[in-house]
């Protein structure tokens, strides 16, 4: 039996974060279901083709998880309100600080200022065609950075003693005097746990909490699905360096909304794959490259439907899994998308993500979530002309699992004493500063309480 102080179940931005300064006192261990740094290489890069039999996905799992992967952007204050449901405004601002501080030591270039009147004529301009803009500065930083800051940490890592374990599923978590952890190979214990999963483990933590008894917001399923657009770069020129990740929502009403994310201005469209027991689940992220001589001609952009009573769980893991052709998204051009009609092939110029079956997408999602975003998308065109042009190519799904919404005291400890959940999994919030932002709330509780 292997023993800590902490364990932390998940090498993402949280479990990093919160290993960095607990190491410097602590005996740390980080338990990841995916690969060390240098052995993740995602098949799209190599031969343009998924084999989705990585098992697990490479994107969304193994050290540095996506955002050191691949290139991110790195929200400032006010993004993820759901913080604020944690700590005072003042707190987190001084924790974003430290973060971004953290980050400019490890390699990050410093952020730069937005233009007040160019920002709020775009604001104004979706206003007056019924499309909310929630801004905040978020930075581009591409994936050669990103490695460069995800290789700096993994060696501070080492160099503090973290011990670093992969390809460790966990299996099952026992509370007594201290945590047992059991995973594929390994039993470890530990003083306290930190579960920092991401996006890739909310189906196992979903499962564990259950197990643990861990409280959590009862009702709280929220589904998002929805497609993700792919288009001449030149569509977001007038926004670029003002809008870098741009946040558009539309309120239909108290339990549907419609909003925009994850926009990766001359970046590739990528496909992440979930391990189900019903079968894999492909979905659609997007990563800035960079530096400019490796940057492609396009643009790419999520669009999702949220609806707060969408389906159960189960009956949404079907509807995506009937929409995934043999393990593969769909695309089609945005002109038999807009209306419907089989006539789905495209130019493939501004393509980026090869991997796919040509269908239409309206045979798939719900009837109502389609309205819903084809009216989003022909007014967001008023703005950013050329955004619902007819050679522009859409995929689908792009879908977001309903996550659980734990009850979590305002340092992320759970019911349970000494389990902490942070990051994407805890159902607050998401994103690279966000994560780590948790990470460093929890280490600074840790440290509190062992030194009682």
């Amino acid at each position: 039996m292997y023993k800590y102080d902490v364990c932390i179940v998940g090498a993402g931005p949280c479990g990093l974060t919160s290993a960095l300064q607990l190491s410097k006192k602590y005996k740390v261990c980080i338990i990841d279901a995916g690969r060390k740094f240098e052995d993740r290489v995602c098949k799209l890069d190599l031969n343009k083709k998924c084999n989705e039999n990585c098992n697990p996905c490479n994107i969304i799992t193994g050290f540095g998880g996506c955002q050191f992967f691949d290139g991110t952007k790195a929200c400032f204050y006010p993004a993820a309100s759901g913080l604020l449901e944690f700590k005072e405004k003042e707190d987190i601002i001084s924790n974003y600080n430290n973060v971004e501080e953290l980050l400019n030591k490890y390699g990050k270039p410093v952020r730069k200022e937005v233009d007040e009147e160019d920002k709020n004529k775009i604001i104004k301009q979706f206003k007056d065609n019924n499309i909310d803009v929630k801004y905040y500065n978020a930075q581009k930083v591409d994936k050669d950075i990103m490695q460069k800051i995800g290789s700096n940490i993994k060696k501070d890592l080492e160099n503090n003693g973290v011990d670093l374990y992969y390809n460790e599923r966990v299996n099952n978590i026992i509370k007594d005097k201290y945590f047992t952890i059991y995973s594929t190979s390994k039993i470890i214990q530990a003083k306290k746990i930190i579960l920092a999963t991401g996006r890739y483990g909310r189906l196992f933590l979903s499962k564990l909490s259950s197990e643990l008894e861990i409280d959590y917001e009862k009702d709280k399923f929220i589904g998002e699905i929805g497609i993700r657009i792919e288009m001449p770069y030149e569509v977001f020129e007038p926004i670029d360096n003002i809008f870098n990740d741009i946040k558009l929502k539309r309120k239909i009403d108290k339990l549907n909304e419609i909003r925009s994310f994850c926009q990766n201005y001359k970046g590739i469209v990528r496909k992440c794959v979930f391990d189900t027991e019903k079968g894999k689940m492909s979905s659609l992220d997007g990563c800035i490259l960079g530096p400019e001589k490796n940057n492609t001609k396009s643009v790419n952009i999520a669009i999702h439907h949220r609806k707060k009573d969408i389906l159960e769980i189960e009956k949404f893991k079907e509807m995506i899994l009937k929409a995934n052709k043999r393990g593969k998204v769909i695309a089609q051009n945005m002109n038999s998308f807009l209306n419907n009609n089989d006539e789905c092939n495209f130019d493939n110029q501004y393509c980026t993500m090869n991997d796919y079956v040509v269908d239409n997408i309206n045979k798939y999602l719900p009837e109502q979530t389609l309205n819903y975003i084809k009216e989003f998308i022909i007014d967001i065109d008023k703005v950013l002309h050329g955004f619902a042009d007819k050679n522009n190519i859409v995929y689908a799904p792009s879908f977001e699992f309903g996550e659980d919404k734990y009850k979590l005291s305002n340092s992320f400890e759970t019911s349970v004493e000494g389990l902490y959940i942070g990051g994407d999994a805890c159902g607050y919030f998401k994103g690279i500063m966000q994560a780590m932002v948790s990470g460093k709330i929890i280490s600074d509780d840790i440290f509190n309480k062992m030194e009682e």
